[in-house]
């Protein structure tokens, strides 16, 4: 099995023993991640608005899979004050990051582990 199938990204196979290992343990990699990073590794996601103009007013209800620290999230929830987020991660650390924030606090984000 090759990680990255797709012709000239990575030529190299990984055993199929290591793909479950990581597959299975995918959650404590990425909670060791945002323990040492937090939320200062990915940059704040100020774009949607352009991306996806349609959820820059009015009421919509979005759901984030794979939320990490929120990075899209608050962008979001600023661009517009009627919009409530549903945000899921399997990684605790990161969840518990984007229950932490300020804005979290709103009422308008709903954030669980999935």
């Amino acid at each position: 099995m090759l990680l990255y199938p797709e012709v000239g990204l990575c030529s190299h196979e990984v055993p199929e023993s290591q793909r479950q290992h990581y597959e299975a343990d995918a959650a404590k990699y990425w909670d060791r991640f945002y323990a040492r990073n937090a939320d200062r590794f990915y940059k704040d996601r100020h774009y949607f608005d352009r991306e996806f103009p349609e959820l820059a007013s009015g009421a919509h209800v979005l759901l984030e899979v794979g939320c990490g620290a929120g990075n899209t999230v608050f962008p979001c929830l600023e661009m517009n004050p009627e919009l409530h987020i549903y945000a899921c991660d399997f990684s605790h650390k990161a969840v518990g990051i984007v229950q932490a924030h300020p804005s979290y606090q709103s009422g308008r984000v709903t954030a669980f582990v999935a």
